[in-house]
């Protein structure tokens, strides 16, 4: 099982650095808008691959009622726990929705439809879509009969999320997000069923993986927005068969394995983090218009400060460090 999480590990590790490095860069980094020329929209589809995976690796035969439970416990708990202070701002009118208009919501109904929706901040919109996945596994327990099932799936699935079941506005739809992501979740479980095959193919052609992350790369920086949902899968296929395959230096490993732990921390916390430096920009206490390397060294500043929170409430808390912020 270890030479299978690995590779998950270090996936974890890009995929939450992803992520912060988005936010960061969609507030700040110069360009129109603040968007950045290539694309970061669709990194979070990283998170629903390894949520895939690691139920088809690890809790594939447990009962559905101990699989949600332990997801309840594990996922919704800190989840609410985060959310609290947002959730307050919001409910007692100290804070309104930059995007949604929330006036038909009041007290707790509006805490509920924020919870429900993740709206209250930014990131955790992703929360109640992988646990709407979650309540699903039976049926994608069904796809696991036969390779040709995943593909057939996978493929049908694909073809709703870039059409009539896109991404919703504002992220404030998990249902319909979750249909959008169920491919990626049961392309990850295709992969788990699969590991030691593709690693395998993978490692008898080097220089055929290697052309196709580059291809990978260089399709993503030339798509259009209408194909960059597609173009993300196939980047983040192309760099889970570079990392199965790749041994990396055992300092940097251990790094990628701690930052992969405190992922699912760090990704609650950090928007908080975003949220006191988009106040500081507000009150001229930070500039904006900021250069990409300027926005990753601010993206690892945000991911060391949250693993430093992490490992307090950890200290302080102990064990039930994991139910309240997540580690």
């Amino acid at each position: 099982m270890a030479v299978i999480i690995q590779p998950i590990q270090n996936l974890r590790a890009l995929a939450i650095s992803a992520v912060v490095l988005t936010h960061v860069a969609g507030e700040f980094l110069a360009g129109a808008d603040g968007q950045p020329h290539l694309s970061l929209n669709e990194v979070n589809i990283s998170f629903t691959f390894v949520a895939g995976f690691l139920f088809r690796a690890t809790a594939f035969d447990d009962s559905y009622f101990q699989f949600i439970r332990r997801r309840a416990k594990n996922i919704l708990v800190p989840y609410i726990c985060i959310s609290l202070p947002a959730l307050v701002a919001y409910v007692t009118g100290m804070k309104t929705h930059p995007h949604l208009d929330l006036s038909a919501h009041q007290g707790v109904t509006l805490f509920i439809f924020l919870l429900y929706t993740g709206a209250h901040l930014g990131p955790l919109w992703f929360v109640p879509m992988i646990f709407t996945l979650y309540l699903c596994v039976p049926l994608f327990k069904l796809v696991d009969r036969s390779n040709l099932a995943y593909l057939v799936t996978i493929a049908g699935g694909l073809v709703l999320a870039m059409g009539p079941v896109v991404r919703p506005q504002h992220d404030a739809a998990p249902i319909q997000a979750a249909i959008h992501y169920a491919p990626v979740f049961l392309l990850g479980m295709a992969c788990s069923r699969n590991f030691d095959a593709l690693v395998e193919f993978v490692s008898l052609r080097p220089g055929w993986t290697a052309w196709a992350f580059g291809a990978a790369i260089a399709f993503n920086l030339m798509v259009e927005d209408d194909l960059n949902y597609l173009a993300k899968i196939l980047l983040l296929l192309a760099i889970f068969l570079v990392l199965s395959i790749m041994s990396l230096p055992a300092g940097l490993e251990r790094m990628m394995t701690a930052m992969a732990t405190r992922s699912f921390g760090i990704f609650l916390i950090h928007g908080y983090l975003i949220a006191m430096l988009r106040i500081a920009h507000d009150r001229g206490l930070v500039g904006g218009d900021w250069a990409l390397p300027t926005c990753v060294a601010v993206s690892a500043l945000v991911i060391l400060c949250c693993s430093a929170i992490l490992q307090g409430a950890k200290r302080v808390l102990a064990s039930r460090s994991r139910l309240a912020v997540g580690y």
